[in-house]
């Protein structure tokens, strides 16, 4: 019996499913800026390091991401080794940014070793700095992925990148990544240009962004690429959870941004088409007895600085966010907060 009981005790630990050990996170000040490196046990030798976008003077100076979302956590389980930058400071950086890039890259190889191959990922601003990376830091980085690039932040591109670059914009913000490969100069390694089929700025999930990475690692290694793609990855639109009531919809606040601090919602496309709110109109969003007009549109820049925005994300609800500030703060409003939405905006314009 203890024989049989011995062997059923094996079997079941044979079974039982394996889990990846929680990275380690190391967390310190590199000269000015913020760092944060997720190290796995089983580091397989290849590391990412990450270029966010611009951020207020307001915002916190923070190289937070969060390693258990899906894009970040797949990685991890295979080994990949994340690391980030706050920069040294907020607001419009590319110089100053990318030698806090290199000197990251630094302290990694110093701190874990030298990797075998080092990619770079941008968003935003980051994605200028990436591309500017990509021209001025040959054999600095295998390869670089840039989301939804604001080349226009940096006027010293020559357009004439040395190192493998995979561009993934949305349908909206297409003319810049366009207009930089229309112009490129001789000699230059020409960017992957992949379109999500969705209005927005990085509005990608977690599967385009993880496949356009993975595109981005086989054109470093192989040279070979699908040089332009629609990419876009589509997912079963959300049920409706808004409470209909007084001409208005109220629903949950699900998440705020910990960083730019947007507001994640449960409203979802249909909430809206069915209170007669259009893309490009306004509506009043009321929370304890305050009303705000927002506008309905597909960016952050649809508005001025300070301005309320809202629009859907890719996993089909809607964002609130505020140009250059907190829409959280603006608001006063938490995670578990209910919203409700005005059918119309009962304000003068």
């Amino acid at each position: 019996m203890l024989r049989i009981a011995a062997l059923l005790a094996m079997t079941i630990l044979f079974r039982a499913p394996a889990y990846a050990a929680e990275p380690d996170c190391y967390r310190g000040k590199l000269q000015q800026s913020q760092i944060l490196i997720a190290a796995p046990a089983n580091y397989n030798k290849k590391m990412l390091i990450l270029a966010h976008g611009l951020r207020a003077e307001s915002m916190p100076v923070t190289a937070e991401f969060p390693p258990g979302e899906p894009f970040y956590k797949t990685l991890l389980d295979e080994g990949w080794l994340i690391a980030s930058t706050s920069y040294r400071k907020n607001g419009p950086i590319i110089d100053e940014a990318i030698q806090d890039v290199l000197q990251l890259r630094d302290f990694v190889i110093k701190k874990y070793g030298r990797p075998d191959k080092i990619y770079l990922m941008g968003t935003s601003m980051g994605g200028a700095i990436g591309a500017r990376i990509s021209e001025t830091c040959k054999g600095k980085f295998d390869g670089i992925l840039c989301i939804g690039p604001a080349l226009y932040l940096c006027k010293s591109l020559s357009r004439r990148p040395a190192i493998p670059m995979l561009f993934l914009s949305n349908r909206s913000e297409v003319e810049g990544p366009r207009a930089y490969i229309d112009r490129l100069q001789d000699n230059a390694a020409r960017p992957a240009f992949w379109i999500v089929g969705r209005d927005g700025h990085c509005n990608v999930n977690d599967d385009e962004r993880l496949e356009a990475f993975r595109a981005t690692v086989a054109y470093a290694e192989t040279g070979r690429v699908a040089l332009e793609r629609d990419i876009t990855i589509g997912k079963d639109a959300p049920q409706s959870l808004a409470v209909f009531k007084d001409g208005g919809a109220c629903a949950q606040v699900v998440q705020i941004d910990p960083v730019y601090g947007n507001v994640h919602t449960r409203y979802v496309q249909t909430d809206f088409d069915k209170l007669g709110i259009a893309k490009g109109g306004t509506f009043t969003l009321r929370f304890k007895n305050r009303e705000h007009r927002v506008f309905l549109g597909s960016s952050y820049s649809d508005v001025q600085k300070g301005e309320l925005v809202a629009f859907f994300m890719h996993d089909g609800n809607l964002q609130i966010a505020c140009n250059l500030a907190s829409a959280a703060a603006l608001l006063g409003c938490r995670e578990g907060d209910m919203l409700c939405v005005l059918k119309m905006d009962r304000r003068k314009k």
